[in-house]
């Protein structure tokens, strides 16, 4: 696969590129799942990426914790400010395809994200099946409901929800919504 060259050139639409992603996201991220993002959707250039993102760190505008032996990143108070002052000056398709480039990339179930799965019968006699995906700390990530002839139809749906991981569900869904998937009649 070729990759076109990158457009943010300038270190400091690299920066704030960077900070509008993340508080986009509002997920704390491993470092290789935010370059990998950046990189795969053919914005920045991975020297580039590491040079600022270092500095976003040091200046305070990227913090960084560690849980179960993985160091996670996430937007500061004050990057989320940059962030929001400067998104105009970006074009707003690249941070759009890095935004779908890190959902890829993000692991929600190490996260803490549950995803519940419900069956409830209409009046009309089919079944709803309702999709939760929860961030204890953060609320409700996604919500979704289908709605099915059978019984059977709905519980081999939950069946196969609660054995999927809450990000495939979340990613298939974004994926879809966001039209980087297509579907035709």
């Amino acid at each position: 696969m070729r990759r076109e060259k990158a457009p943010l050139l300038d270190k400091t639409d690299v920066k704030v590129f960077v900070l509008c992603l993340l508080d986009e996201l509002h997920y704390p991220m491993t470092y290789t799942a935010i370059v990998d993002a950046v990189v795969d959707c053919g914005c920045v250039q991975g020297f580039d990426f590491a040079e600022c993102f270092s500095e976003l760190r040091e200046f305070g505008h990227i913090l960084e914790d560690t849980l179960g032996g993985e160091t996670y990143y996430m937007i500061a108070d004050t990057g989320s400010q940059v962030a929001r002052e400067l998104s105009s000056s970006l074009d707003a398709s690249l941070l759009e395809k890095a935004r779908i480039a890190a959902a890829h990339h993000l692991a929600l179930s190490s996260l803490g994200v549950v995803l519940h799965v419900k069956i409830h019968e209409t009046e009309q006699g089919r079944f709803r099946v309702e999709f939760k995906i929860n961030d204890g700390d953060r609320g409700e990530l996604l919500s979704l409901a289908v709605t099915v002839s059978t019984k059977d139809a709905a519980e081999q749906i939950k069946e196969y929800c609660e054995s999927s991981k809450p990000e495939n569900i979340y990613r298939a869904v974004l994926s879809v919504v966001t039209g980087e998937i297509g579907y035709f009649l």
